[in-house]
């Protein structure tokens, strides 16, 4: 049974209805004890984002561990956007269940290190309106604690779209985040030269930034939330699970930005109108001073933001910010960068590892190379990647890269055919003694020249 039959199986059960998952825990129970078989277990296994697992990829998870004692899980129920309908108390049974061990330690981290004590306030007043109006278990429900000072309160945007949006296209510091695609690409037909700017929510998870905007958040779902507030005011039933959905996909929004937050909002209802206007600060004119938008983004700001979305797969994103940088010398590299992010958006379109790591060895983008040619398992492309990178910027990364070889790098070099690397292999296998005796060297030159100073000093006291 192999890797990609397990992932179809995954894709048909990802739309089963809820109430059919535990009979698919069962047939499913025989392809994790397969996989536990035929892969190496791990010692250790640390979980992040664990709410973004559905329990059917948790227990796959639980199969590759020598111990489940050795098992560290992290997350965080407010960021919840995917549908895996994760739930803490059945993630624990199932822990149970495989593991045999009753034993669990659970710790709450509630300390907020990135945003501003006015937006995490923001943050708990959106989390306490959920409380209020679902009744459910709150166990795992947690006010956070600002570890930072205040800065300009959260404000609510009612003056002309047109003046803000105009002014941020190319300011490296603002993020405009939307709930989905189509409200994205809704935005963009409007105003294309925010392209650099615009994320969704879920492309925005694990990123953050000084100032944020976020659009629509609320009049996205404008039905669903003139529910939420007839539950609160007339005990409407609701499906619990569901709903918290829009109150996650506000709070990873809101709470992407560090020291700025902002709302537009196109269509509120009355009563969240009034909610949002008692916890924000209303504006109704632009003013660049006012909304802290004056600062002008440099070329190198630039490029750094550009580099930061690519490291988070925001190739498209990435792709525009490179193109806004103006500056001569930093303009060949922004070119390199959009050559590489129009070579990884393909991948992430095909999911062809090969050819795109490969592709990239042939742009010379030796290590953006290799975590593709590793998902390939095409050592010897992987091989040639880490001999060409720069010695003298790269070696612990390439001796690192080296140790995590299956085969013998020799065997690869020779089925290659380049001299030239064959040469590098033989210098970094010998680096390490060469290293360890020029320092034995300096050592004992630096003893002779203190002796003979010593010397010096005995004669003339004589």
């Amino acid at each position: 049974l192999s890797f990609c039959s397990i992932e179809c199986r995954l894709l048909a059960i990802k739309n089963t209805p809820q109430s059919d998952k535990q009979i698919c825990y069962f047939i499913c129970l025989p392809i994790g004890e397969h996989i536990k078989s035929k892969v190496a277990p791990f010692n250790y296994i640390l979980i992040d984002e664990v709410q973004d697992l559905t329990e059917l990829q948790f227990y796959f998870l639980l199969q590759q561990i020598d111990s489940t004692e050795n098992l560290f899980v992290c997350g965080d129920l407010h960021q919840t956007i995917n549908p895996t309908y994760f739930n803490v108390g059945r993630i624990q049974s199932l822990y149970r269940f495989v593991s045999g061990n009753d034993v669990i330690e659970n710790k709450i981290l509630d300390c907020n290190y990135r945003s501003s004590e006015n937006i995490v306030n923001f943050a708990n007043e959106l989390s306490q309106f959920r409380r209020d109006v679902f009744s459910t278990n709150h166990e795992w429900d947690y006010i956070e604690v600002p570890q930072r000072g205040s800065t300009k309160p959260p404000y609510l945007f009612k003056g002309e779209v047109d003046n803000l949006f105009k002014h941020i296209k190319d300011k490296d510091y603002v993020y405009v985040i939307v709930v989905n695609e189509q409200n994205k690409e809704k935005l963009l037909t409007q105003f294309p030269d925010l392209e650099s700017r615009v994320l969704t929510v879920s492309e925005a998870k694990g990123i953050e930034n000084k100032h944020v905007i976020t659009y629509n958040v609320f009049s996205s779902y404008i039905e669903e939330w003139r529910n939420i507030f007839l539950k609160k005011d007339y005990k409407l039933k609701l499906n619990t699970e569901l709903y918290r959905y829009y109150f996650n996909m506000v709070y990873v929004a809101i709470t992407r930005a560090r020291d700025v937050l902002g709302m537009v909002e196109d269509n509120l209802y009355h009563d969240l109108e009034r909610w949002l206007s008692e916890h924000m600060e209303i504006m109704t004119e632009f003013d660049e001073d006012a909304l802290d938008l004056a600062k002008q983004s440099s070329s190198s700001d630039l490029l750094k933001s550009a580099v930061q979305l690519e490291t988070n797969e925001n190739f498209a994103q990435a792709i525009a910010t490179y193109r806004l940088i103006q500056n001569t010398v930093l303009s060949v590299e922004a070119s390199r960068g959009i050559a590489r992010c129009n070579i990884k958006e393909e991948c992430q379109r095909t999911k062809d590892y090969l050819v795109c790591g490969r592709t990239l060895v042939t742009h010379e983008e030796h290590e953006h190379a290799i975590p593709y040619l590793k998902r390939a398992n095409d050592e010897l492309f992987l091989l040639k990647a880490i001999l060409s990178m720069d010695q003298e910027k790269n070696l612990s990364l390439i001796n690192e890269e080296l140790r995590s070889l299956v085969g013998n790098p020799l065997v690869f070099l020779n089925e290659l055919g380049e001299p030239k690397l064959i040469s590098r292999y033989a210098n970094l296998m010998l680096l390490p003694t060469e290293m360890r005796f020029n320092k034995l060297l300096n050592t004992s030159e630096k003893l002779v020249k203190s002796s003979q100073k010593n010397s010096k000093i005995v004669r003339l006291k004589i």
